[in-house]
């Protein structure tokens, strides 16, 4: 089964973020997995913790938080270097200002499959 590591970073907008994950958890899904894997970027305000207190029973959320906010590309360079470790087929960057209809990932995948020269 292929696996999906989907990164997304957090910096002073939990409720932006909220969104988006909530929306990535409806995804639809057959033949592989997915794990978000949620950095919370040097926040300044509260992020971290009403991140944690919401997601801290979901499985399929993975967060990790910074002292200093590393940058867009840091950021996404420690969630990837984190995700390593589960072995995913795939890689995702997905902003946390993002809506992703529930099918889109397995468009994805399924395009990915049959088209392998564009993975």
């Amino acid at each position: 089964m292929n696996t999906v590591a989907i990164a997304i970073l957090n910096w002073n907008k939990p409720q932006l973020t909220i969104k988006t994950i909530d929306s990535v958890l409806k995804i639809s899904h057959q033949n592989f997995s997915y794990q978000i894997f949620l950095l919370d970027n040097g926040s300044t305000d509260d992020s971290f913790k009403i991140l944690s207190k919401k997601y801290h029973h979901q499985q399929a959320v993975s967060l990790f938080h910074t002292d200093q906010n590393l940058g867009f590309g840091t950021g996404n360079n420690y969630v990837i270097n984190r995700a390593k470790a589960s072995n995913p087929e795939y890689f995702l960057l997905l902003n946390n200002d993002v809506i992703v209809d529930p099918d889109f990932l397995q468009q994805l995948i399924n395009y990915s499959q049959h088209h392998p020269k564009y993975q």
